[in-house]
Order: C-alpha cells, then structure tokens, then sequence
C-alpha cells in the first residue's frame, strides 16, 4: 500500500503507486523498497526526497501526500 513518513510534526504517506516502478517491496525482519540493483533502499529511519501532491485534513492532524 505505500509507507508513511515524517517532515517535522507534518505524517506524509507515500503511496506504492508514486514509488518508482523499479523499487519493489521486500518483507522480512526490516520491510524496505529496493531497486532491482539493490543500489537504492528505502526503509525506517532512512531519509527520502518527496513531492507533496495533496494534503487531508482531519480533526485532529494533516496528512500530505
């Protein structure tokens, strides 16, 4: 489904349909996204570069996308 993230007090949730088509999920003991060359991973705590596209907001929070 895609994974969420944080950019200070903003929950920024990262769809699998806007991750690059050669990063593929792997679940295991740390769930990442990795190139098919294993030259990219993305996983928890890791540091990624995004475009925010939408924003929701609810009573209690703002979430972008």
């Amino acid at each position: 489904m895609g994974f969420f993230a944080e950019a200070g007090p903003v929950q920024i949730f990262v769809s699998n349909h806007l991750i690059p088509d050669d990063m593929e999920f792997q679940s295991g003991d740390m769930p990442n996204y990795t190139t098919s060359d294993g030259s990219v991973k993305i996983q928890k705590d890791c540091e990624v570069r995004l475009k925010i596209i939408g924003t929701r907001v609810d009573a209690t929070e703002i979430v972008k996308i």
